[in-house]
Protein backbone atom coordinates (compact mmCIF):
# COMPACT_ATOMS: atom_id res chain seq x y z
CA UNK A 1 0.00 0.00 0.00
CA UNK A 2 3.03 2.28 0.35
CA UNK A 3 3.37 2.89 -3.40
CA UNK A 4 -0.34 3.58 -3.61
CA UNK A 5 -0.19 6.27 -0.95
CA UNK A 6 2.95 7.79 -2.49
CA UNK A 7 1.20 7.97 -5.86
CA UNK A 8 -1.86 9.60 -4.29
CA UNK A 9 0.20 12.22 -2.44
CA UNK A 10 2.30 13.14 -5.49
CA UNK A 11 -0.78 13.26 -7.72
CA UNK A 12 -2.47 15.63 -5.27
CA UNK A 13 0.56 17.92 -5.34
CA UNK A 14 0.33 18.20 -9.12
CA UNK A 15 -3.47 18.56 -9.13
CA UNK A 16 -3.39 21.36 -6.56
CA UNK A 17 -1.30 23.38 -9.01
CA UNK A 18 -3.65 22.85 -11.94
CA UNK A 19 -2.20 19.75 -13.61
CA UNK A 20 -4.67 17.09 -14.75
CA UNK A 21 -3.79 13.68 -13.31
CA UNK A 22 -5.25 10.17 -13.43
CA UNK A 23 -4.47 6.84 -11.70
CA UNK A 24 -2.59 3.92 -13.20
CA UNK A 25 -3.37 0.51 -11.73
CA UNK A 26 -1.67 -2.86 -11.38
CA UNK A 27 -2.34 -5.79 -13.71
CA UNK A 28 -0.67 -8.95 -14.95
CA UNK A 29 0.47 -6.98 -18.01
CA UNK A 30 1.98 -4.15 -15.97
CA UNK A 31 0.45 -0.80 -15.07
CA UNK A 32 -2.70 0.13 -16.99
CA UNK A 33 -4.77 3.25 -17.60
CA UNK A 34 -8.48 3.30 -16.69
CA UNK A 35 -11.16 3.99 -19.30
CA UNK A 36 -11.64 7.70 -19.97
CA UNK A 37 -8.26 8.71 -18.54
CA UNK A 38 -7.67 11.29 -21.32
CA UNK A 39 -11.07 12.89 -20.66
CA UNK A 40 -12.24 11.43 -23.95
CA UNK A 41 -15.61 9.94 -24.82
CA UNK A 42 -16.00 6.28 -23.91
CA UNK A 43 -18.08 3.71 -25.81
CA UNK A 44 -21.58 3.18 -24.44
CA UNK A 45 -20.95 -0.51 -23.76
CA UNK A 46 -18.19 0.26 -21.23
CA UNK A 47 -19.09 -0.12 -17.56
CA UNK A 48 -19.51 3.45 -16.27
CA UNK A 49 -17.87 2.45 -12.97
CA UNK A 50 -14.60 1.82 -14.83
CA UNK A 51 -14.36 5.39 -16.12
CA UNK A 52 -11.81 7.49 -14.23
CA UNK A 53 -11.07 10.76 -15.99
CA UNK A 54 -8.02 12.95 -15.40
CA UNK A 55 -8.82 15.59 -12.82
CA UNK A 56 -7.52 18.50 -10.75
CA UNK A 57 -9.95 17.70 -7.91
CA UNK A 58 -8.10 16.48 -4.80
CA UNK A 59 -11.24 14.83 -3.42
CA UNK A 60 -11.52 12.69 -6.56
CA UNK A 61 -7.88 11.68 -6.22
CA UNK A 62 -8.38 10.57 -2.62
CA UNK A 63 -11.17 8.29 -3.85
CA UNK A 64 -8.96 6.61 -6.47
CA UNK A 65 -7.86 3.57 -4.39
CA UNK A 66 -11.38 2.45 -3.56
CA UNK A 67 -12.72 3.24 -7.04
CA UNK A 68 -9.93 1.30 -8.77
CA UNK A 69 -10.26 -1.69 -6.42
CA UNK A 70 -14.00 -1.80 -6.98
CA UNK A 71 -13.92 -1.34 -10.77
CA UNK A 72 -10.81 -3.35 -11.65
CA UNK A 73 -11.05 -6.57 -9.62
CA UNK A 74 -9.10 -5.49 -6.56
CA UNK A 75 -6.29 -3.75 -8.46
CA UNK A 76 -4.15 -1.17 -6.69
CA UNK A 77 -3.08 2.29 -7.76
CA UNK A 78 0.63 1.93 -8.53
CA UNK A 79 1.39 5.28 -10.19
CA UNK A 80 -0.31 8.18 -11.92
CA UNK A 81 -0.22 10.01 -15.22
CA UNK A 82 -0.03 13.73 -15.96
CA UNK A 83 -1.79 15.15 -19.04
CA UNK A 84 -0.43 17.95 -21.21
CA UNK A 85 -3.61 20.02 -20.82
CA UNK A 86 -2.78 23.69 -20.31
CA UNK A 87 0.97 23.16 -20.60
CA UNK A 88 3.47 21.53 -22.96
CA UNK A 89 5.40 18.45 -21.86
CA UNK A 90 8.47 17.32 -23.78
CA UNK A 91 9.39 13.65 -23.36
CA UNK A 92 13.08 13.15 -24.15
CA UNK A 93 13.93 9.57 -25.09
CA UNK A 94 17.52 8.52 -24.34
CA UNK A 95 17.58 4.88 -25.45
CA UNK A 96 17.60 2.61 -28.50
CA UNK A 97 20.08 4.81 -30.32
CA UNK A 98 18.19 8.03 -29.58
CA UNK A 99 19.61 10.94 -27.62
CA UNK A 100 16.62 13.16 -27.02
CA UNK A 101 18.51 15.28 -24.50
CA UNK A 102 21.19 16.26 -27.02
CA UNK A 103 18.56 16.88 -29.70
CA UNK A 104 16.54 19.10 -27.38
CA UNK A 105 19.63 21.18 -26.63
CA UNK A 106 19.95 21.81 -30.37
CA UNK A 107 16.30 22.86 -30.45
CA UNK A 108 16.81 25.17 -27.46
CA UNK A 109 19.80 26.88 -29.05
CA UNK A 110 18.21 27.30 -32.47
CA UNK A 111 14.92 28.73 -31.19
CA UNK A 112 16.05 30.43 -27.96
CA UNK A 113 13.96 28.18 -25.70
CA UNK A 114 14.52 28.88 -21.98
CA UNK A 115 15.70 26.15 -19.61
CA UNK A 116 12.82 24.22 -18.00
CA UNK A 117 12.01 24.92 -14.36
CA UNK A 118 10.19 21.62 -13.75
CA UNK A 119 12.04 18.43 -14.73
CA UNK A 120 11.36 14.74 -14.08
CA UNK A 121 13.87 12.03 -14.88
CA UNK A 122 12.17 8.94 -16.30
CA UNK A 123 12.80 5.31 -15.39
CA UNK A 124 14.96 4.74 -18.51
CA UNK A 125 17.12 7.83 -18.08
CA UNK A 126 15.16 10.21 -20.27
CA UNK A 127 13.49 13.42 -19.11
CA UNK A 128 10.05 15.02 -18.92
CA UNK A 129 10.29 18.79 -19.31
CA UNK A 130 7.27 20.90 -18.33
CA UNK A 131 6.69 24.26 -20.06
CA UNK A 132 4.00 26.92 -19.88
CA UNK A 133 2.06 28.04 -22.94
CA UNK A 134 2.03 31.72 -23.92
CA UNK A 135 -1.13 33.48 -22.75
CA UNK A 136 -2.59 33.72 -26.26
CA UNK A 137 -2.34 29.93 -26.59
CA UNK A 138 -4.02 29.08 -23.28
CA UNK A 139 -7.20 27.94 -25.00
CA UNK A 140 -5.65 26.14 -27.94
CA UNK A 141 -5.03 22.46 -28.53
CA UNK A 142 -1.52 21.03 -28.69
CA UNK A 143 -1.05 17.72 -30.45
CA UNK A 144 0.85 14.72 -29.16
CA UNK A 145 3.65 13.67 -31.50
CA UNK A 146 6.91 11.72 -31.64
CA UNK A 147 10.28 13.05 -32.85
CA UNK A 148 9.00 16.54 -33.62
CA UNK A 149 9.90 18.40 -36.81
CA UNK A 150 10.29 22.18 -36.51
CA UNK A 151 11.44 24.45 -39.29
CA UNK A 152 12.12 21.46 -41.52
CA UNK A 153 14.43 19.86 -38.93
CA UNK A 154 13.52 16.58 -37.26
CA UNK A 155 14.58 16.08 -33.65
CA UNK A 156 14.83 12.36 -32.96
CA UNK A 157 13.82 11.34 -29.46
CA UNK A 158 12.08 14.66 -28.71
CA UNK A 159 8.41 13.81 -28.24
CA UNK A 160 5.58 16.18 -27.26
CA UNK A 161 2.69 15.26 -24.98
CA UNK A 162 -0.20 17.57 -25.79
CA UNK A 163 -3.79 17.83 -24.55
CA UNK A 164 -4.51 14.10 -24.87
CA UNK A 165 -0.92 13.01 -24.27
CA UNK A 166 0.56 11.91 -20.96
CA UNK A 167 3.69 11.14 -19.03
CA UNK A 168 4.07 9.08 -15.87
CA UNK A 169 4.37 11.32 -12.83
CA UNK A 170 7.30 11.21 -10.38
CA UNK A 171 7.16 9.09 -7.24
CA UNK A 172 10.36 10.33 -5.57
CA UNK A 173 12.35 13.55 -5.26
CA UNK A 174 16.13 13.62 -5.55
CA UNK A 175 19.11 15.23 -7.21
CA UNK A 176 19.80 14.00 -10.71
CA UNK A 177 23.07 12.44 -9.52
CA UNK A 178 21.22 10.25 -7.01
CA UNK A 179 18.52 9.08 -9.43
CA UNK A 180 18.00 5.31 -9.50
CA UNK A 181 17.23 3.48 -12.75
CA UNK A 182 13.62 2.30 -12.90
CA UNK A 183 12.18 5.26 -11.02
CA UNK A 184 10.44 8.46 -12.05
CA UNK A 185 12.09 11.20 -10.02
CA UNK A 186 11.43 14.91 -9.64
CA UNK A 187 14.94 16.29 -10.10
CA UNK A 188 14.26 20.00 -10.58
CA UNK A 189 11.55 22.35 -9.35
CA UNK A 190 8.16 21.80 -7.74
CA UNK A 191 4.66 21.50 -9.27
CA UNK A 192 3.83 25.01 -8.03
CA UNK A 193 6.87 26.72 -9.51
CA UNK A 194 6.33 29.13 -12.39
CA UNK A 195 7.03 27.20 -15.57
CA UNK A 196 9.33 28.55 -18.25
CA UNK A 197 7.30 29.78 -21.23
CA UNK A 198 7.62 28.10 -24.60
CA UNK A 199 8.12 30.62 -27.47
CA UNK A 200 4.96 31.20 -29.53
CA UNK A 201 6.64 30.11 -32.76
CA UNK A 202 7.32 26.68 -31.28
CA UNK A 203 3.74 26.24 -30.09
CA UNK A 204 2.50 27.03 -33.59
CA UNK A 205 5.02 24.62 -35.12
CA UNK A 206 3.87 21.87 -32.77
CA UNK A 207 0.44 22.02 -34.36
CA UNK A 208 -1.48 24.20 -31.92
CA UNK A 209 -4.97 24.61 -33.34
CA UNK A 210 -7.48 27.16 -32.11
CA UNK A 211 -10.97 25.83 -31.40
CA UNK A 212 -12.70 29.19 -31.21
CA UNK A 213 -14.39 31.13 -34.02
CA UNK A 214 -12.77 29.50 -37.12
CA UNK A 215 -14.15 26.02 -36.44
CA UNK A 216 -17.49 27.37 -35.30
CA UNK A 217 -17.78 29.12 -38.66
CA UNK A 218 -16.69 25.99 -40.52
CA UNK A 219 -19.79 24.08 -39.47
CA UNK A 220 -22.18 27.00 -39.17
CA UNK A 221 -24.02 26.10 -42.39
CA UNK A 222 -24.84 22.56 -41.26
CA UNK A 223 -27.95 21.37 -39.51
CA UNK A 224 -27.82 21.76 -35.74
CA UNK A 225 -27.40 18.09 -34.84
CA UNK A 226 -24.87 17.47 -37.61
CA UNK A 227 -22.90 20.56 -36.57
CA UNK A 228 -22.67 19.45 -32.95
CA UNK A 229 -21.41 15.99 -33.94
CA UNK A 230 -18.71 17.36 -36.23
CA UNK A 231 -17.58 19.88 -33.61
CA UNK A 232 -17.13 17.06 -31.09
CA UNK A 233 -14.91 15.18 -33.55
CA UNK A 234 -12.86 18.27 -34.41
CA UNK A 235 -12.35 19.15 -30.76
CA UNK A 236 -10.81 15.71 -30.24
CA UNK A 237 -8.29 16.56 -32.95
CA UNK A 238 -9.71 14.00 -35.36
CA UNK A 239 -10.89 14.29 -38.98
CA UNK A 240 -14.65 13.75 -39.46
CA UNK A 241 -15.70 10.94 -41.82
CA UNK A 242 -17.99 13.44 -43.54
CA UNK A 243 -17.39 17.19 -43.61
CA UNK A 244 -20.67 19.16 -43.85
CA UNK A 245 -21.11 21.79 -46.50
Amino acid sequence: MLDEQVAIQFAKRFAEKGFYVFPMYSSAKGSQKPFGWARNEVKDDIDRNKIVRATTDVNEIEAWPEKIRSAYNGAKVVSYGVLGIGCIIFDLDNKDGKNGSAEFKKLMTKHKIPSPQLVVKSKSGGFHLYYARPEKFKNTRVKTMASVSIGGVKYEGVDVRGDVGMVVGPMVECNEDSWTSGTYALVKGQPGDKLSEMPSEIVVALGATSFSDPLENLVASSSEGESDEVMDVLKRGEIPKVLPR
